[in-house]
């Protein structure tokens, strides 16, 4: 089993950006590239490549240390990785750290997604999904994620394992089960992957709403997955279709 992706991948976040370069950036490590456009087309290449942004953060991580400045999609931004980022992210009180994201990312999103809303209404969407998260709400599942988890790893020997790609599929059809009640094989299923891919590969793209570019083709899984939610909601409002989740 091999994975490129798996050497000491520490967790990162945006720690803040701006439009336009503050002087509290000097003692900062890193560089901000070329002018106007900085290294947003290293990280647009990165990102799209198997790896993701980690292989764009972890060079400068290695070269700057686990604070570093750089400037992509017209914003001056700092990351942090490591222990202390993901504590402060995860564990900070509310109103220390919001996502702040990129021109493109609001857009495929949209005002009213967990990601883009803050306050009160984060607080009342975040309620909303963690009680089916809750171990009492992950206890009706178990049996199918432990069977697919048995099946995946009958799935590895013999062949080259991608650790990070392999736990990303793994993930989506848990999800794809549990909010849409979908087997972790079919049409659907694989639709329904193939959307949240695309829609998360548009994040980080030039906002041209142009078709064949990875702006356009994540607004229409956008629409796409939308369309689905609709469909699963009305069957199940008409008694069709029935899982018992919350």
């Amino acid at each position: 089993m091999s994975n490129k992706n798996t050497h000491k991948l520490s967790p990162f976040f945006v720690l803040h950006s701006w439009t336009s370069s503050p002087k509290s950036l000097a003692d900062i490590p890193g560089s901000l590239g070329w002018p106007i456009v900085g290294e947003s087309f290293s990280f647009i290449s990165e990102f799209s490549s198997p790896s993701g942004i980690y292989s764009f953060v972890n060079k400068r991580q290695q070269r700057y240390g686990k604070v570093f400045k750089t400037s992509v999609l017209g914003r001056f931004t700092v990351f942090m990785t490591g222990r202390e980022a993901s504590k402060m992210l995860l564990a900070g009180k509310d109103g220390m750290v919001s996502l702040n994201l990129f021109y493109t990312g609001q857009q495929v999103l949209g005002p009213t997604s967990l990601l883009q809303t803050t306050g009160e209404e984060h607080k009342r969407l975040r309620r909303l999904i963690a009680e089916p998260l809750s171990v009492d709400g992950l206890k009706k599942y178990f049996q199918f994620i432990n069977t697919l988890a048995i099946e995946t790893l009958e799935q590895w020997p013999g062949r080259t394992v991608l650790v990070l790609e392999e736990a990303s599929t793994f993930t989506l059809k848990v999800i794809g089960n549990m909010i849409m009640s979908l087997e972790p094989a079919g049409e659907k299923q694989e639709k329904f992957r193939s959307n949240f891919k695309l829609i998360s590969s548009s994040f980080a793209s030039l906002p041209f709403k142009i078709p064949g570019t990875a702006f356009h083709r994540g607004i229409q899984a956008r629409d796409r997955m939308y369309a689905m939610l609709d469909s699963i909601i009305s069957k199940r409002r008409s008694g069709g279709g029935f899982q018992q989740d919350s």
